[in-house]
């Protein structure tokens, strides 16, 4: 299973006030994205790319953010991890 996907099963219990608007949003796609710096740069991407529909969409039926803001959040999240590794 993966990383993003595990975190399906903690959305019922994710605070609001962490989470919840835009701002929250961004958060989760920020912490989701350094996350994915243990998997490969290929499986990093297909996650950041499908990541938006079960971790978002699946979440709310009118999120805050665009499918584009939200995998712009996760790839510069994972691409800081992966600097901070270096």
């Amino acid at each position: 299973m993966s990383f993003a996907r595990e975190v399906i099963s903690m959305l019922p219990i994710l605070p609001e006030h962490l989470y919840g608007g835009a701002e929250g949003e961004r958060r989760m796609a920020r912490e989701v994205g350094g996350g994915l710096a243990d998997s490969s740069p290929d499986k990093a991407e297909d996650e950041i790319r499908n990541s938006y529909s079960y971790l978002v969409i699946a979440r709310l039926l009118k999120p805050c953010l665009d499918k584009k803001d939200w995998d712009d959040e996760m790839r510069k999240a994972y691409q800081k991890e992966m600097r901070r590794r270096k």
